[in-house]
C-alpha cells in the first residue's frame, strides 16, 4: 500500500509540493472543469466542486495513488529561504504530481500557468522523493508516464526531466472528448542503471 506521509514536503524555487488534501477542492476544480486542462487527460470537464471532492476522496483512499498538490508560493515566499510557509503564507493550489499504480508518474497544471516551466521544476522536484519512498515498493528498476502522442508540450516535460521514449501504442484507449487516442510510453532507470530500448518500440508511423 502506498502511504503518504502528512509532513513530506518539497520546495522549490517558486513551488511547494505537499499532500493532497480535500481542503484544496475548491483549486483543483478550476483545474477539473478547465476543457484545456482535461483535453489530453481522456475525462470531460468536471461541473461541480462536489465532482472534485468525490475524486479527491476516492484518491485519498487508494492504495495505487501518492498525489501531491502544486503550490504556486507567493512572491515573497519564494525570495525567501523559508521550507514551510505559514497558513498565511499559503500559495494557491495550480495543479497535482503523483505515482499510480506504483511505478507511473502523472502531472498536470492550470493552464494560465502553461509555458512557464512549472511542470518541468515539479518533476524534477518530484523524483528523487519517488525513487527514496517508492522504489523499495517496486522493483521493476524504473518508472513510466503514459501521454497522449499528440500532447507535445507533455512529451517535452518528460523529455527535459531525462525520460527516454520506449513505446508507441496506436488506438490504445478511449477519451470521452476526443475518441481513439494514440499513446506515447516514456521510461526513465532507477538512479544507477540503463534503458536498452528497442527501436522498433520508437516508431510513430
Amino acid at each position: 500500500m502506498v502511504l503518504v506521509d502528512e509532513k513530506l514536503s518539497i520546495r522549490t524555487k517558486r513551488l511547494l509540493l505537499r499532500p493532497q488534501r480535500l481542503e484544496d477542492a475548491d483549486d483543483i476544480f478550476l483545474l477539473r472543469s478547465n476543457a484545456l486542462y482535461t483535453k489530453f487527460t481522456g475525462i470531460k470537464p468536471e461541473t461541480s466542486v462536489d465532482q472534485t471532492r468525490e475524486w479527491i476522496t476516492v484518491r485519498e483512499n487508494d492504495p495505487d495513488a501518492w498525489i501531491f498538490s502544486i503550490e504556486l508560493l507567493p512572491t515573497e515566499i519564494s525570495n525567501s529561504d523559508s521550507t514551510q510557509p505559514s497558513a498565511a503564507q499559503k500559495g494557491r493550489v495550480i495543479g497535482g504530481i503523483g505515482a499510480y499504480r506504483v511505478r507511473e508518474v502523472g502531472y498536470g497544471l492550470h493552464p494560465d500557468f502553461w509555458g512557464q516551466g512549472l511542470a518541468t521544476e515539479a518533476l524534477e522536484a518530484f523524483l528523487p522523493i519517488y525513487w527514496e519512498h517508492l522504489l523499495q515498493q517496486d522493483n521493476s528498476g524504473y518508472i513510466k508516464a503514459e501521454i497522449d502522442s499528440e500532447h507535445v508540450a507533455s512529451r517535452r516535460i518528460v523529455e527535459k526531466c531525462g525520460f527516454q521514449l520506449w513505446e508507441y501504442r496506436k488506438g490504445d484507449y478511449e477519451s470521452k472528448t476526443l475518441g481513439t487516442r494514440d499513446t506515447v510510453e516514456y521510461r526513465m532507470p532507477r538512479p544507477g542503471s540503463s534503458l536498452n530500448l528497442r527501436r522498433e518500440d520508437n516508431t510513430e508511423s
